[in-house]
This record gives C-alpha cells, sequence and structure tokens, in this order.
C-alpha cells in the first residue's frame, strides 16, 4: 500500500489462488485505519496465463484485501493487479 497527494494505491502482484472456480486467498497485511475505502471496492487483475481474466482483487472497507477466481473454470496462475481510491472515499 502507498499514499500519494490524497490517493491510496493498493497493488498485489504475482499472487496465486487455488485453481477453484471461486478460490480466494486474503493478504497477511490489513490496510490501517484512516486510509481504507468506506465501501469495499473490487478492481480486474491481469492473469499471467495469457488466455485467461478472471482474477479480481477486493479492498474491504475492514482493511482486508482478498484476491480470487471469477466462477467458470478459474486459473491458479499469477495475478497482478492496482486498486486506488482517494482517501476518506
Amino acid at each position: 500500500m502507498q499514499r500519494h497527494n490524497g490517493e491510496v494505491w493498493v497493488m498485489a502482484k504475482d499472487v496465486r489462488t487455488g485453481a477453484g472456480s471461486w478460490d480466494t486467498v486474503r493478504c497477511p497485511y490489513t490496510i490501517p485505519e484512516g486510509y481504507r475505502p468506506r465501501v469495499d471496492i473490487q478492481v480486474p487483475m491481469l492473469t499471467a496465463n495469457g488466455a485467461s481474466c478472471t482474477g479480481y482483487m477486493t479492498v474491504f472497507a475492514s482493511g482486508v484485501i482478498e484476491v480470487g477466481n471469477y466462477g467458470n473454470t478459474g486459473s491458479s496462475d499469477k495475478r497482478t493487479g492496482t486498486a486506488s481510491y482517494p482517501i476518506g472515499f
């Protein structure tokens, strides 16, 4: 997580989930209070296999960060993505 000019940037890089259709993994890091979004934010993630865009990252209002598969067959390949939001959003 980085903070700059009133914005928070959260990057997840090379994260692997299971290959199940709705598998998820939670980040061991929790965003500190004062830098969390007021609502849950979900963004798509790039998937390293080049053929599937089934990944997402959610930054929860609780500060928890989760990466997962969007249904269908899923993929356990590495995912990378960035979420950004204004502080106090």
